[in-house]
C-alpha cells in the first residue's frame, strides 16, 4: 500500500518501505520469504505472449524442412527489392508468355500493326478527300459561271454580228437586241454551243417540212421584214424611208396619234423617237395608253 494511515496503530511497525510502497515485514524461514511479485508476474505474461505468437508463426512453416527454406530464402534475397505484388505480377506475366504461340502471336502483332497503320491511312485520306472535294466544288461553281459568262458573250457577240449586217438604227439597236435576246436560246451540242430561234410556246423554229433550223440570220432578216422602220435604208442612213415621208423637222414621222396606245397608231419607231426627243411627252402618252 502506498499510506500506512488505514492500518491500526499498534500494527504499523510490522510494515516496511520498498520502492515507496508499504508491505508487511515477514522475516524468511527456511530460505523462503514474501517478496513483490508483480515485476514478476509482468515478465511472464511478456513471456507467455511472446511464445504463443512464435508458436502462431511457427505453424506456417510446419512441413518445410530447414534445408528447403534456406534454399527459398536465398532465392528470395536475388529479387531484391521486389515486392510480393510485383512477384505474383511478373509471374502470371511469364505464365502468359508461356502459354503464347510464337507463330500465331507474331502474327496477331502483325495484324495489329498493319490495322494501326490501316487507320492512320484512311484518316489521312479522308482528309484529304474532304479538302480536294471542298476544292472541286469551288472550281466547278467558278467553272459554270464563267461558262455561264462565255455563253452570254457569245450569244450576245452573234446577235449582234447578224443584226449590224442589216444596218439597224443607232437608237433601235438596244431595242431589237433585247428582243433577239428573248427569243433566241443557247444549249450545248457535242461541246459546241448554238443558238435556237424559239416560237412563241418556245420550242425551236424551223424553216420547212423538213425540219430545217430556223437561223439566227433568219430570224433577223425575219426582223427586218417585219419591222423596217427600225433599220436604214440599203445605202443610206436615217429611218429607212424616203425624203417625202421624213416629217418635218422637231416632229415624229409616222400616223398620227398615241405612239404606246394599241392599234393603228402604234408605232416603236415613234415611241423611240419621242423618248429620245421629248422624254415628257413621251411619259405623258405612255400614261394615257396605260403603258
Amino acid at each position: 500500500m502506498n499510506t500506512l494511515d488505514e492500518v491500526e496503530e499498534t500494527l504499523r511497525p510490522h510494515y516496511v518501505e520498498r520502492d515507496g510502497r508499504y508491505v508487511l515485514g515477514v522475516d524468511p524461514v527456511d530460505g523462503y520469504e514474501l517478496d513483490n511479485v508483480r515485476g514478476l508476474r509482468t515478465a511472464l505474461g511478456a513471456e507467455r505472449s511472446t511464445r504463443s505468437g512464435l508458436e502462431t508463426r511457427l505453424r506456417e512453416f510446419e512441413g518445410i524442412e530447414a534445408g528447403t527454406a534456406r534454399a527459398a530464402m536465398e532465392r528470395l534475397n536475388e529479387f531484391g527489392d521486389l515486392q510480393p505484388q510485383d512477384i505474383r505480377t511478373r509471374l502470371a506475366t511469364l505464365e502468359r508468355l508461356e502459354r503464347l504461340n510464337p507463330e500465331t502471336e507474331a502474327e496477331r502483332l502483325a495484324q495489329e500493326k498493319f490495322n494501326h497503320a490501316k487507320s492512320q491511312l484512311q484518316g489521312q485520306f479522308t482528309t484529304r478527300e474532304t479538302q480536294l472535294t471542298t476544292q472541286i466544288a469551288d472550281l466547278e461553281g467558278k467553272l459554270a459561271a464563267r461558262e455561264k459568262q462565255v455563253t452570254k458573250f457569245f450569244k450576245t457577240g452573234q446577235i449582234k454580228g447578224e443584226l449590224s449586217k442589216l444596218n439597224p438604227l443607232p437608237e433601235a439597236r438596244d431595242m431589237l437586241e433585247m428582243v433577239a435576246d428573248r427569243d433566241v436560246r443557247h444549249r450545248e451540242v457535242d461541246g459546241n454551243i448554238i443558238l435556237e430561234v424559239l416560237d412563241e410556246n418556245g420550242h425551236p423554229r424551223i424553216k420547212d417540212h423538213l425540219g430545217t433550223p430556223f437561223t439566227l440570220a433568219d430570224y433577223m432578216t425575219e426582223l427586218r421584214e417585219k419591222r423596217p422602220a427600225l433599220f436604214q435604208a440599203d445605202g443610206k442612213s436615217g429611218l429607212g424611208t424616203s425624203e417625202t415621208n421624213r416629217a418635218p423637222s422637231g416632229q415624229a414621222a409616222g400616223p398620227q396619234g398615241n405612239p404606246f396606245k394599241p392599234g393603228a397608231s402604234f408605232s416603236i419607231t415613234q415611241q423611240m423617237i419621242l423618248m429620245r426627243t421629248d422624254p415628257a411627252k413621251a411619259a405623258r402618252l405612255q400614261s394615257e395608253a396605260g403603258v
